[in-house]
Order: C-alpha cells, then sequence, then structure tokens
C-alpha cells in the first residue's frame, strides 16, 4: 500500500530551484530508497512554470490554474489531509511562515502525525502553539534525524 509523506516547509522569498529541489529533493531521495512505499508530495510538484521566478511570493502566480491563492489552499489541505505523516522542515527559517504555520493546523486537526526539523533555539516558529503542546509528534535538529525518524515510523522492518 502507497503512504504519502508531505512535505512542508517555508516557500515564500526562495528561488524556484531552491524551493522546488533543495531540502525536498534530498528528503524524497533518501525516503524513496528506505521505503520503496512511500511517495513524497511537495507542493512545488507541477509547477515548472514557475521557473524564472527568482523570488517566490506568498500570494502564488495570480492567472495559473495551479498557482493561483484559493489553488495553492485547495491542493495543500488536500495533500496535507491524505498523508500519512507531515514532514515539516523550517530549519533556517528567518520569519514565520504563515503557509506552513496553517499545515500544521491542518496536519493536527487531522491527526496526521508531525516530524519538524526546527534549531534547538532561535527559530520564529519555536512557539508553544505551533511546536509545542503535542502538535509535534518528533522534533529534530536535522534533516538527517527526520529522515529516520520517518522510516522507524512508516518502516515495516525491524
Amino acid at each position: 500500500m502507497t503512504q504519502y509523506v508531505y512535505l512542508s516547509g517555508p516557500i515564500t522569498g526562495l528561488g524556484y530551484e531552491e524551493a522546488r529541489y533543495g531540502w525536498r529533493q534530498k528528503v524524497k531521495q533518501a525516503l524513496y530508497h528506505a521505503l520503496p512505499n512511500v511517495r513524497c508530495l511537495s507542493p512545488m510538484r507541477y509547477k515548472a512554470h514557475l521557473e524564472n521566478i527568482a523570488s517566490l511570493s506568498p500570494f502564488g502566480a495570480p492567472g495559473s490554474i495551479l498557482s493561483s491563492p484559493d489553488a495553492i489552499v485547495a491542493r495543500d489541505r488536500f495533500d496535507t489531509r491524505r498523508s500519512s505523516l507531515m514532514f515539516c522542515n523550517l530549519l533556517g527559517a528567518t520569519k514565520i511562515s504563515m503557509g506552513t504555520s496553517i499545515e500544521l493546523g491542518w496536519a493536527d486537526a487531522w491527526r496526521v502525525p508531525v516530524v519538524v526539523c526546527i534549531e534547538p533555539t532561535g527559530n520564529p516558529h519555536d512557539h508553544a502553539m505551533l511546536i509545542g503542546g503535542g502538535m509535534t509528534g518528533w522534533r529534530v535538529n536535522t534533516l538527517e534525524d527526520g529522515i529516520r525518524v520517518v522510516e522507524a515510523v512508516l518502516g515495516t522492518s525491524l
């Protein structure tokens, strides 16, 4: 049975390449090799029309069927809900990502377990309502540790 992992994390202000590939590609490749039944869902998939944008907007790309504000919310909410687990990367964030914060709320509402990669201190997302309070199942400091948690939670070997 195929299981899905939603790859949540800040996008606003990033260039297309960094948002599309960057850490998401690293996690996707690691999980593909470790867990053949797991597929990663990226909010940047099928968005090649954004490839010439140097700094992605919090308002999407109006006029685009997949990148309008309504389309972004509809697909990201759908992906969060149908996922077995959310992998949230907040490492290096310099300001709060409203979209990522909302996705964390959706995951909590639908009881989708969440792995959050975040620094031990100093990250703007480090708040009792967002990272504490039971919304985060696993708080780790590196992508590698987050990948290991996903393997342990969704894997089937001893």
